[in-house]
């Protein structure tokens, strides 16, 4: 059985993570010049997923539909609930790794040409960045369909 407080905690996990990565995001762009565009579209869709994530929270801090949810008959029901949980673990994997790829790309050691340097770090990890932007836009699609159902 899903628990809807555990939901709640996690979305609001989840959007500290994401308040994190995009504040890193912006002061990598505001410091690096000719920064790709993929990187400002990474923070666009790492600010839609908090904003997705705090409608879930708010959704499931909400009483009636937490009872409801706890106690829903419906083996479907149940079953899509466990999955929302499912991709909030995933969805934290995938910021968990996006983490690691910009603090590696941060912590340039030295002071001769480190925006330059951390631009070929972060150029060097764009296949997998991209990777993590897909991602986290799925993640993004999959909790927007379910607030959907909920406000319906």
């Amino acid at each position: 059985m899903v628990d809807p407080i555990s939901i709640a905690t996690a979305a609001a996990g989840l959007v500290g993570v994401c308040v994190k990565l995009s504040g890193q995001l912006y002061t990598f762009v505001s410091k690096v010049r000719n920064v790709d565009e993929s990187i400002q579209t990474l923070q666009f869709e790492i600010n839609s997923l908090s904003l997705a994530l705090g409608s879930i929270k708010l959704s499931f801090e909400d009483p009636l539909l937490a009872e409801a949810i706890s106690n829903s008959q419906a083996r479907h029901e149940r079953r899509h609930w466990q999955n929302v949980r499912h991709s909030l673990d995933h969805c934290l994997n995938t910021l968990t790794r996006l983490d690691g790829i910009l603090g590696n790309v941060e912590n340039c050691e030295g002071q001769f040409l480190v925006n330059v340097r951390k631009r070929i770090r972060l150029d060097m990890k764009s296949g997998e960045m991209l990777l993590l932007k897909e991602q986290i836009a799925s993640c993004r699609r999959t909790l927007q369909l379910s607030l959907q159902l909920i406000t319906v």
